[in-house]
């Protein structure tokens, strides 16, 4: 990703004893995210690209897969995490990049105050998040799952759904997902009312 070749580059151009390659490591690829990712032949103009394909065990095997690394992408934080401890056994990390939108199962304090950069995918699933969240709201107002589980039995039952327009949609909270998905229900000529935390008076 951009960012993480940046700062990747940039490690290597102060460096005042660069390393012949720099170590990074996709240390939990077990989805297969970065199988055939072309933009992998950028990261590995800057250094050697290691990927591992199956989570890691344990703490002990991360940090194994993790030594002498300068960088880590992690695919899926919530199974692959950086505890203090953990960050303070590689000596040589300076980048977590996490492929997704949370940073809350890596120590960030830590990793600050050890010189570890923390980067992640900010908004990255929004889209997705929000018209799966709009799909939802259709299959309950015309009772797809019901139905569909109905007819693969053979039944052929005929409730009467609703339509969405007119009807009222409430979102808590607005932040990139929630004012897609207004955006989406205001398509469908739903009414939206909305509730935040954040800039609440002017928003």
């Amino acid at each position: 990703q951009p960012p993480a070749r940046r700062l990747l580059q940039e490690m290597k151009a102060s460096a005042e004893r660069p390393p012949a390659r720099l170590r990074i490591v996709i240390a939990d690829d077990f989805v297969g995210l970065f199988a055939d990712l072309p933009e992998l032949a950028g990261l590995r103009e800057i250094g050697e690209v290691v990927r591992h394909a199956e989570r890691p065990a344990d703490e002990r095997a991360l940090a194994g897969r993790l030594a002498g690394a300068a960088a880590v992408i992690t695919v899926r934080a919530a199974f692959t995490r950086f505890p203090a401890e953990l960050l303070a056994s590689l000596p040589d990390l300076r980048l977590i990049a996490v492929a997704g939108t949370g940073t809350q199962d890596v120590d960030v304090g830590a990793a600050t105050r050890l010189g570890i950069a923390v980067t992640n995918a900010a908004g990255a699933s929004a889209r997705s998040v929000a018209e799966t969240t709009i799909g939802l709201v259709l299959a309950l107002a015309h009772h797809i799952a019901r139905l569909d589980r109905a007819v693969r039995v053979g039944e052929w039952p005929q409730p009467l759904g609703c339509d969405v327009e007119g009807r009222t949609l409430g979102l808590v909270g607005l932040g990139r997902i929630a004012e897609m998905v207004e955006r989406f229900a205001r398509g469908l000529d739903m009414l939206v009312i909305s509730w935040t935390r954040r800039d609440a008076a002017a928003r």
